[in-house]
């Protein structure tokens, strides 16, 4: 981390995001993310310390999760905002079965809660189109 003078995080998390990791249980672009930023040092590293890299790489390669503690310590950016009057930045967030809650660090400790919106079952052939793959869309 000192060769590479630092990774900045956010811009990385955002990436992943779009991607499709949820920064939680979804780690695995965002752990290939930050692998890439750190391989160049490494390989750099590996001329005096090749069982370091080595086994350093090893890890990363075998560890979806890897990134899970880097979001965890970054969760931490966004709890430093909590309790500021009037502020509608949202400071916490969870997702289960029935809907998501938030938190906004205006409105204290309360959970905002909010359904899921209905899920739409089947299209009708006015609805939906083909890839040229053959799958079905929905428009």
């Amino acid at each position: 981390m000192r060769a590479a003078g630092g990774i900045a995080l956010k811009p990385l998390m955002r990436r992943a995001l779009h991607m499709g990791d949820e920064l939680h249980s979804r780690n695995t672009a965002a752990t290939l993310l930050f692998g890439r930023e750190m391989y160049p040092h490494l390989l750099d590293m590996a001329q005096t310390r090749r069982d370091d890299v080595q086994s350093t790489l090893e890890y990363l390669a075998a560890s979806d999760y890897f990134f899970l503690r880097l979001s965890m310590a970054a969760k931490m950016t966004a709890d430093a905002a909590r309790g500021i009057e009037g502020s509608s930045v949202v400071t916490a967030m969870s997702i289960w079965c029935n809907g998501t809650v938030i938190q906004v660090s205006g409105l204290g400790e309360t959970w905002h809660y909010g359904p899921f919106p209905a899920a739409q079952r089947g299209c009708s052939k006015a609805s939906s189109k083909t890839t040229s793959n053959g799958s079905a869309v929905k428009a």
